[in-house]
């Protein structure tokens, strides 16, 4: 019978830089900046890691050479949107049999100087032999009129839900110094904003950022002999769809998700995640797919996304805070960095260092990454505070 690796891993530093154009900053310097923060925190230097992990586009090469770390193994790991959340997922099971007592998991982009659109191509035009492309808001905008039919909402009714996901994040993220987008707005200011791909607008979007992140995780005992803050990582689920669930059937629930949330609960401990989980990210490059979270991964009953959202459940003063750090909507998405950056911010909360935002009491927080625009990976991690 498996094992999971509750409280077989901890970690130990972390550390990120605020994304942007960071043109001034070569994907070494960012690395090395990050790594120096996350190495302090923990109380240890470049010597002292066994091994290291790199979920990005970038080489794994290039980690050994930003942190000149000598001849230890580097991997990268590469899961779309998931890439980062994905390589921290590797590190913790190489933790956790015993392989190596101190690793890195970093991701580092570059986005800004690729002059990519990132247009993911959606497969053949029936009968003309022609591949049709549609942007990632165009993909996330087919969930979006697709909850509207399913539920009998309105245009109106979707983007009053929608709207107040956009203002909780901005206001959100007025307290987080790292965030890209630092500037509250109002609903009206919401309701306003040019279109991106009906029903979506420009501010139901993202930004692609150059981003960084890098985390130090070690076993328990070595986390204990630090005498740092540490936080446990409780469970971690991952799935993968094999095309059995197609999206189009539904397109307004993450199957995948809904899977990987499951895997990484029981391996927690967690029955109820409503209840017992005080913190959670999710996965908000559109704000409906953060709509969608909520009852996908376990975060309120079906069918009451729209009115939990409306009744302030998942703000920062509500029942389960969501994406208390401003989410990717404020942060920045910096593609395969985003699932390792995701996790800062249950990091910060369950060790008590999240500043102006820190919750109370927080035990338990969750980390939700997914890859593809339509959703096809997913990760969820659970950390928890220091025994």
């Amino acid at each position: 019978m498996a094992k999971g690796i509750k409280d077989k891993v901890a970690v130990v530093g972390f550390g990120t830089l605020r994304g942007g154009e960071l043109f001034d900053k070569g994907t070494d310097d960012m690395l090395l900046e990050s790594a120096t923060v996350a190495l302090d925190e923990a109380g240890l230097a470049v010597s002292d890691v066994q091994a290291a992990w790199i979920g990005s586009y970038y080489g794994g090469r290039g980690l050994s050479e930003a942190l000149k770390s000598g001849y230890i193994p580097v991997t990268r790991v590469l899961n779309d949107s998931a890439t980062g959340a994905d390589a921290f997922r590797n590190a913790c099971h190489a933790v956790a049999a015993g392989l190596y007592d101190i690793v890195m998991v970093a991701g580092a982009e570059k986005i800004k100087d690729e002059g990519v659109s990132y247009l993911p191509k959606g497969g053949e035009l029936k009968g003309t032999g022609a591949e049709q492309e549609a942007t990632r808001a165009a993909i996330a905008a087919a969930f979006a009129t697709r909850f509207m039919y399913k539920h009998n909402h309105s245009y109106e009714e979707l983007k009053r839900a929608l709207g107040h996901i956009a203002v909780k994040s901005r206001l959100n993220a007025t307290k987080n110094p790292l965030a890209y987008l630092q500037q509250a707005i109002t609903l009206e200011e919401y309701m306003a904003a040019p279109p991106a791909a009906w029903p979506l607008g420009s501010y139901d979007c993202c930004t692609y950022v150059d981003g960084v992140a890098v985390a130090i995780l070690a076993n328990p005992e070595t986390a204990r002999q630090l005498k740092g803050r540490y936080a446990l990582v409780k469970g971690v689920g991952a799935a993968t769809s094999d095309g059995s669930m197609e999206l189009a059937a539904d397109h307004v629930s993450l199957p995948v998700s809904a899977i990987a949330a499951r895997i990484a609960y029981e391996m927690a401990g967690v029955r109820d995640p409503a209840e017992e989980i005080d913190e959670f990210n999710v996965d908000d490059s559109y704000t409906i797919m953060e709509l969608l979270c909520y009852e996908s991964l376990g975060l309120c009953p079906p069918g009451q996304a729209g009115k939990q959202v409306l009744g302030g459940t998942f703000d920062a003063g509500g029942g389960l805070p969501v994406n208390t750090d401003g989410g990717l909507q404020c942060v920045g998405y910096p593609l395969g960095v985003s699932g390792l950056r995701i996790l800062y911010e249950p990091y910060l909360q369950v060790t008590g260092q999240a500043g102006p935002r820190q919750l109370k009491n927080v035990r338990l927080a969750g980390g939700h990454a997914q890859g593809g625009a339509d959703a096809w990976s997913a990760i969820v991690t659970v950390l928890g505070a220091r025994d």
